[in-house]
């Protein structure tokens, strides 16, 4: 298992948890946009809260980065907020894009990541569930290569 952070505190503090847990887990620094793995090294990708903090053009750049390293035949899963469900979760998500911003998150509200997937070159992309939250409509999203 392999975790990616281009924060070099965060990443400690990811080993050091792991080092107490006592998991097998190889950190390594880097940007979503520019993947220190090669091409295919992956049969799983997962990331979790992670799409809305990014600017429309570097979420796709990810897509696409994520789509070369995963292998054919491998998947993509992504929990991120989504599409608002209803006018209460709307409300709800306002505060989120206060905290965010607004320019990241109005892709993920206006439910373009599936979209954006799928541009990257990802098949069967997929909500999976949407869960209401107190901040808004967290998405559950698949997508697979080949």
């Amino acid at each position: 298992m392999h975790g990616l952070d281009g924060d070099p505190a965060i990443l400690e503090r990811a080993r050091a948890k792991t080092a107490r847990s006592g998991l097998e887990i190889v950190y390594t620094e880097g940007m979503s946009y520019d993947l220190p793995y090669p091409d295919g090294r992956f049969d799983r990708v997962l990331s979790s809260l992670f799409f809305h903090h990014l600017t429309l053009e570097d979420k796709l750049r990810s897509f696409r980065e994520i789509h070369r390293v995963t292998r054919n035949g491998g998947a993509l899963y992504v929990a991120d907020w989504g599409a608002p469900q209803n006018g209460l979760m709307r409300l709800a998500f306002f505060g989120i894009q206060l905290l965010d911003g607004f320019e990241t998150t109005r892709p993920n509200v206006q439910g373009k990541l599936p979209e954006l997937m799928q541009q990257a070159g990802f098949e069967r992309v997929r909500v999976i569930r949407n869960i209401p939250t107190l901040f808004g409509t967290m998405a559950i999203y698949a997508a697979h290569k080949g």
